[in-house]
């Protein structure tokens, strides 16, 4: 199983429609505090660039990235986990 592409793929689907799909879209909406919520806890990391450099395009981009490192962590975790049972 390719656990680690398809959680990071799927984390880039959920996060372009909380981001820029539902109404109110473009981080106005209820999404982008959704967004943030999925990308915990490397969405904290958005809340330190935020207020060092008052950047809030800079903020979005870092949690997403932050959230697509971790949800690759996760997936390499769970790959790893696999084939050491030797479950297929």
């Amino acid at each position: 199983m390719r656990v680690r592409l398809w959680l990071p793929i799927l984390y880039v689907i959920a996060a372009g429609y909380l981001v820029f799909g539902p109404p109110g879209a473009a981080g106005h909406g209820g999404g982008g505090e959704v967004f943030f919520y999925i990308s915990l806890p490397f969405g904290f990391v958005s809340l330190l660039v935020q207020n060092l450099f008052k950047s809030g395009e800079l903020a979005v981009l870092s949690c997403f990235l932050g959230g697509m490192i971790q949800y690759f962590a996760i997936g390499y975790s769970i790959d790893r986990f696999i084939a050491s049972r030797g479950i297929r």
